[in-house]
């Protein structure tokens, strides 16, 4: 809860921005890439980042500004005109802020009376867990990344090759194994895409 999640193509540019530039030290060093099913309730608030997890000083998570129960949809680095949460498509996908205050209760599901009812999120099922390794350094990640910047279109390769990732455990074909992780009542502290 507290977490900032993206679609295929919003946590591509995640990756590739993240290892191009920053490579998480401002936040956490992300090892592992984790692909959850989630119901999100349709009325979208303000996107907010939310950083930090148990292991940071200071301890977190937490965000910063936005709603506190309506699930944040924004583009990622507030990319195209507007904030795009009510558009249907963005060139770099979409981030995602789950508010702590948002989820819904076991059984329960969002609507699209979530502004009223405050269930506006909830976890179906941890999909799929990755090493970031497999991604980056077995399958050549950040040459996607820098196609992609150079070609200035969005991160179409780079959401390929993630995609890729989670869809196979087969090497041979750009999948990557499933290591396990944190279920659907346990707190994550890896980047998570829907």
């Amino acid at each position: 809860v507290d977490q900032n999640v993206a679609d295929v193509a919003g946590d591509a540019a995640f990756i590739c921005f993240d290892r191009l530039f920053r490579e998480s030290k401002v936040d956490h060093n992300y090892t592992l890439i984790s692909r959850y099913a989630l119901e999100v309730s349709p009325a979208f608030g303000q996107y907010c980042p939310c950083n930090g997890y148990p292991d940071t000083i200071p301890s977190g998570p937490s965000c910063i500004a936005g709603e506190p129960r309506l699930v944040g949809r924004g583009a990622p680095f507030s990319a195209g005109d507007g904030e795009l949460r009510c558009a249907a498509e963005s060139p770099l996908g979409f981030w995602y802020g789950l508010p702590k205050g948002g989820r819904c209760s076991p059984g329960e599901r969002p609507s699209k009376e979530a502004w009223a009812t405050g269930c506006t999120w909830s976890v179906k099922q941890r999909v799929k867990t990755i090493h970031q390794a497999c991604l980056l350094k077995d399958h050549g990640f950040l040459n996607y990344c820098k196609a992609d910047v150079l070609e200035h279109k969005g991160f179409r390769r780079s959401a390929k090759a993630l995609e890729a990732a989670f869809a196979s455990e087969d090497p041979s074909i750009g999948g990557c194994a499933d290591v396990g992780g944190p279920g659907v009542d346990e707190n994550s502290v890896s980047m998570v895409l829907v």
